[in-house]
């Protein structure tokens, strides 16, 4: 069994690895004279633009960005006068847009899609005190600062993306959907057609000049949209031939499907290329899912229970008709964690040690879901075996000496 060539986003996002190990910064720079772009940099070249729009009826900013950059955030939010925060909109729930609701959010209305909410709320690793607490189901209006600022539920890289749009300066803040010459990035929740529909609609929406503002790289605009859709169009068709054809993802990506198309290679992000968009078809498409071992394994714990999805998955473990993630099966078993489901995540997971028994981030995996149950004495023995195969696991040392103090 082959493990997959590239490392997927996951939950939170996973960051690439060539750029300064610690180095944290943040730019301001102005759009309108009452508008600006916070461009916040984390190590491992992960970026997040912030937007922040101010006016006397006080301060709206578009997502909020990570922990880690938010003393420095609010730092720039002073120097330009945006003190007074009113609103919040999160256009996503992943970490980098959300992670900042708690500190700026005190006395703020942070608005999302009701799906953002609800997967945050689900989510053990983010803190309640930023959840969104305005909601909207298809679109919502605001009258803001002498702006029409509307917002309007998009989905496809998650399944609770929305958009803003301010209508008198005609500018579009797309959050994660769409990206300068680069593949889109579509989480597990997420949708590679939802996406396509988003986009098209956007382009009947909005005039062809229009600014979109993105959370990540460098504006485009709505003209930019026709290529991306061929695009993503026209990749995903060469993929899902090649699944149907009965080729594995591990083959598909050592046989470079998509060399034609590097050109799309992301210049802000190093993981989002060929070989992960080749990933995301495979792991999104309901022709992928077919093939997927851990979507599978979803389906047999769901319909039958866990004693029984044991037994039926043992039956198709090397079978080549199935291809084998172990970031897959660790997404599946933290999808179930966060769901306060142990017992379904314990399964996963020591399946997944099983698989990949010399793996320090299956045993990390492991010991994290024991500590959860509430059972230390494994929980230590699954962490103490992700440090045998990674002495450096500094999570692994942290959580036992955590459970050792505590008892």
């Amino acid at each position: 069994m082959k493990k997959s060539l590239t490392i997927i986003m996951l939950l939170f996002l996973a960051t690439s690895s060539y750029a300064q190990e610690n180095e944290i910064r943040v730019e301001t720079k102005k759009i309108r004279d009452n508008i600006y772009e916070i461009y916040t940099y984390l190590h491992s070249n992960l970026s997040v633009n912030i937007y922040a729009f101010i006016g006397e009826e006080g301060t709206l900013l578009i997502d909020s960005g990570l922990e880690q950059t938010i003393d420095l955030v609010q730092k720039e939010l002073q120097k330009i006068g945006a003190n007074n925060i009113k609103y919040i909109i999160n256009t996503h729930d992943d970490g980098d847009h959300t992670q900042g609701n708690r500190v700026l959010g005190p006395g703020a209305t942070i608005i999302s899609h009701n799906n953002c909410r609800e997967r945050l709320k689900n989510n053990p690793r983010f803190n309640e005190g930023g959840l969104p607490n305005l909601t909207f189901e298809d679109s919502l209006t605001l009258y803001f600062n002498n702006e029409e600022i509307i917002l309007r539920y998009a989905p496809g890289h998650t399944n609770n993306d929305i958009y803003a749009e301010f209508k008198n300066v005609k500018l579009l803040f797309m959050g994660d959907m769409a990206f300068e010459n680069s593949f889109p990035i579509v989480h597990l929740h997420g949708s590679i057609d939802n996406l396509l529909s988003s986009l098209k609609r956007i382009q009947e929406l909005h005039p062809a000049s229009t600014k979109m503002m993105v959370s990540h790289g460098n504006p485009t605009k709505v003209s930019e949209l026709q290529k991306y859709v061929e695009m993503i169009e026209t990749t995903k068709e060469i993929v899902l031939t090649a699944i149907k054809n009965n080729i594995g993802l591990d083959e598909a990506v050592e046989s470079k499907l998509l060399k034609d198309y590097n050109f799309w290679n992301s210049t802000v992000f190093q993981t989002v290329n060929t070989d992960r968009w080749i990933e995301t078809i495979y792991k999104t498409t309901e022709e992928g899912k077919a093939r997927s071992a851990s979507f599978i394994l979803n389906e047999m714990i769901d319909n039958q229970g866990c004693e029984k999805a044991r037994e039926l998955f043992n039956n198709i473990i090397g079978d080549k008709k199935y291809y084998f993630v172990e970031e897959d099966f660790n997404a599946l078993g933290y999808g179930y964690l966060f769901n306060r489901k142990n017992r379904e995540a314990l399964l996963v997971f020591i399946i997944n040690t099983i698989m990949y028994p010399e793996s320090s981030n299956a045993y990390d995996s492991l010991g994290e879901a024991y500590m959860t149950a509430g059972n230390d004495e494994l929980a230590i023995k699954n962490y103490e075996l992700s440090l045998k195969f990674n002495p450096e696991n500094t999570n692994a040392e942290k959580m036992i000496k955590e459970i050792k103090l505590k008892r």
